[in-house]
């Protein structure tokens, strides 16, 4: 057995240091100048390295005898030089390394300058602040930073209040480093030193403005925080949970505090941050006093509204900050800004629970935002999800349901299927346009026909009429309590069945007359308005009965009919022409997806005969037959090229006389201004010189190419000097 300790294998160690070079084991075998099978023995602890090969070892892999014997590195002893032998700078690091907070005191190395921006202190470039705050950010030495930080809370805004004037909070000072900031005071749990600066009055974002000109009420212009200082927060071990509890805090304007100034950007982000780090006990309270946050809005304020008509608070900021103001009162004035209160929707948390599939939390997330939405007097942006997009994501998450089961649920409307929706999906579900992806595309449309929309109805009128004939009138008479439809109701109630399709056609078919809203007035909301019946009746855009009671029922039957141009004709049976329909819209996207494919083929087997043409008749390969005096081939290789360029590069077609003449007509034009002396006298003699000689010498190109070919008498000749011509040119184009 090879030489090893009950907790060391040599061969081990052997084996793992080769394969750090990222060497085989013959390539180590000839650095020893042994066989492969030696090292193989060797490292399976079937044999051991005889005593002369470990110094070999030891120097090629940089370890030591002892290493590869014990597997154990020996640490050096490092020998530091006293600390008052040592220069400023080094003595400074040496004691962040250590966190020796007495001795970095005692040097006087305590100062707030570290983290005050250049531009603030406005002192030119030091090397040795920069090292040191370097150090700081690096080893965050605890220690020492309470040191910094103590003298920060009672020196920086004293110090450099003639630099804050204008500024909304002292971040000023130390906004170029805002974030590794932030980290290093939640590594020491300084939330002082975070209140200081006014932390809640920051933003998410990257963006450092230059100018300065910092303003709270703006959350592109107030600081802004990366994002992956919150996710450091949240992750790294050396943070408490009473600096988690401090950042994740909503500040809300409440009953205390009417009178506050800006608002509190961070609210939504801070929401998704309990959410995506489960601080589900957080979350759950978080939730509970928005709700009462938005109570007390609504019933001592009216109801919320959005403030987005001044200069200094926009609509651009509403929608993207989703910050909402109270009514103001006594008119607005921008230099006294009163907020009464603010309501905050919850968004990046409902994305990340629809990413998750997580219904519990969509639905808690929506449901209170639906009723923050109700208690707004104008429109916001506010994410509300139907129920119905709630199933579809439960759909989604549900690992046994198909993905055209949930395409056919999403695309259906009332019991009507959008078959052009539903193919859409198909198509948008595959992210590239390549051949195979799209016969991928028509093998799932196939079978998505097949199982689904053969099966669908696509129009209200095809759905009554197959109902109809089946007598299953208790399908048909919960579509119509689902969808308050109150003729068909009636109808059904008084069994007149007979009656019950000319209904469904005058309402979802024919185009409305006024004598058919009057007689349904129940259906069509505005009848009382002249204004809206004379709008019905001459609309150009024939819409179904249910467009005019807030119901989109039968929207999408007739606008598959007017594609079809068949609206209005007479129909002997709305099944037999829907199937029809069906099969249509089918093919036609399975034939555009077909073409598409074709096209794409086509355009890839020209590229790869072009750049194979390229790539063999090279102007080095040209060179070479012009210099071995090989002109009959070079004439060929030329037309050759230039044959493949006009095609692929210039999208001609035709004999390759024909394209060389189309190129010459398109590409090669005379300026003829030469009598003209203008500013571009010269450029356009010399270009039209250009051109005109080139035009002569692919003619004599061609002329000479054609007595190759065809093997007959040509008066016209080349010289080198003209084939070295043609070959730059036809590099050229």
């Amino acid at each position: 057995m090879g030489i090893f300790t009950k907790k060391h294998s040599i061969g081990k160690t052997i084996a793992d240091l080769r394969k750090q070079k990222g060497w085989t084991q013959i390539e180590l075998a000839e650095k020893l100048q042994v066989s492969d099978k030696a090292i193989s023995k060797w490292e399976k602890d079937n044999g051991a390295p005889s005593i002369e090969f470990f110094p070999v070892l030891a120097e090629i892999f940089g370890v030591t005898i002892d290493y590869l014997m014990t597997g154990k590195a020996v640490k050096k002893e490092v020998v530091e030089l006293p600390l008052e032998d040592m220069d400023k700078e080094k003595r400074a690091i040496y004691l962040i390394k250590k966190d020796d907070a007495i001795n970095f005191k005692k040097y006087g190395y305590v100062s707030i300058n570290y983290l005050i921006d250049d531009k603030i202190l406005a002192t030119p470039k030091d090397k040795f602040k920069k090292s040191v705050l370097n150090a700081l950010i690096k080893y965050k030495p605890k220690q020492i930073l309470n040191l910094i930080f103590d003298a920060f809370i009672s020196g920086a805004v004293k110090s450099y209040s003639h630099k804050l004037n204008n500024r909304i909070s002292p971040a000023a000072l130390i906004y170029d480093i805002i974030d590794e900031f932030i980290k290093m005071c939640a590594v020491t749990n300084r939330i002082d030193v975070m209140e200081l600066i006014k932390f809640d009055c920051c933003a998410v974002g990257t963006i450092k403005n230059p100018s300065g000109a910092y303003d709270i009420f703006n959350p592109e212009r107030t600081y802004q925080v990366n994002p992956e200082t919150f996710k450091f927060i949240m992750t790294n071990k050396d943070v408490s949970d009473d600096f988690r509890q401090f950042i994740l805090t909503i500040k809300l304007f409440g009953p205390k505090s009417n009178h506050e100034y800006g608002f509190y950007f961070l609210n939504d982000y801070l929401i998704y941050l309990m959410y995506e780090y489960k601080k589900y006990d957080l979350l759950n309270s978080t939730i509970k006093l928005l709700d009462e946050n938005n109570k007390f809005v609504h019933e001592n304020f009216g109801s919320v509204s959005v403030r987005g008509n001044n200069s200094w608070y926009t609509d651009k900021y509403v929608k993207n900050n989703y910050c909402f103001l109270a009514n103001t009162y006594g008119g607005y004035n921008p230099s006294n800004r009163h907020i009464k209160a603010i309501a905050v929707p919850i968004v990046k948390a409902l994305e990340c629970a629809k990413a998750n599939y997580d219904i519990d939390w969509i639905t808690k997330f929506n449901n209170y935002n639906k009723r923050l939405a109700s208690a707004l007097v104008i429109k916001a942006d506010i994410p509300v999800l139907s129920e119905k997009e709630i199933e579809v994501l439960r759909m989604q998450g549900n690992s046994n349901v198909s993905k055209d089961s949930v395409i056919c649920f999403k695309n259906t409307y009332y019991g009507i299927l959008d078959i052009q929706g539903s193919l859409s999906a198909i198509r948008d579900s595959h992210s590239n346009n390549e051949p195979e992806e799209l016969k991928q595309i028509i093998l799932e449309t196939k079978k998505f026909y097949k199982n689904h929309i053969q099966k669908s109805y696509i129009h209200v009128c095809e759905l009554v009429e197959d109902l109809l004939a089946k007598k299953d009138y208790k399908k048909l008479f919960v579509f119509a309590v689902d969808n308050d439809i109150t003729p068909l109701i009636s109808l059904l109630n008084e069994q007149k069945f007979n009656e019950i399709m000319n209904v469904t056609k005058e309402l979802f078919y024919l185009p409305p007359t006024e004598g058919i809203i009057k007689k349904y007035a129940d259906v069509f909301k505005e009848v009382n308005s002249p204004k809206s019946i004379d709008a019905i009746v001459h609309s150009q855009t024939l819409k179904p009965a249910s467009c005019y009671c807030d119901k989109p029922l039968g929207d999408l039957g007739v606008k598959l009919f007017s594609i079809c141009n068949i609206t209005n004709q007479e129909v002997a049976s709305f099944v037999k022409l829907c199937a029809q329909i069906k099969e249509n819209i089918f093919s036609k996207f399975v034939a555009d997806i077909e073409g598409k494919i074709e096209q794409l083929t086509g355009e890839r087997e020209s590229l790869q005969q072009y750049n194979k043409v390229c790539e063999e008749i090279s102007d080095t390969y040209l060179n070479k037959l012009l210099k071995t005096n090989n002109y009959e081939t070079l004439v060929i290789k030329i037309c050759v090229k230039l044959e493949a360029k006009f095609k692929f590069k210039y999208k001609l077609v035709g004999e390759f006389k024909e394209m060389m003449d189309e190129f010459i007509l398109k590409n090669m034009k005379l300026n003829n201004c030469w009598d003209d002396e203008d500013n571009n006298y010269y450029s356009y003699k010399s270009e039209d010189e250009y051109n005109t000689k080139l035009t002569k010498l692919l003619h004599k190109l061609r002329m000479v190419r054609n007595g190759i070919v065809h093997s007959t008498k040509c008066d016209e000749y080349l010289v080198p000097e003209d084939f070295a011509e043609l070959i730059k040119f036809v590099e050229k184009i």
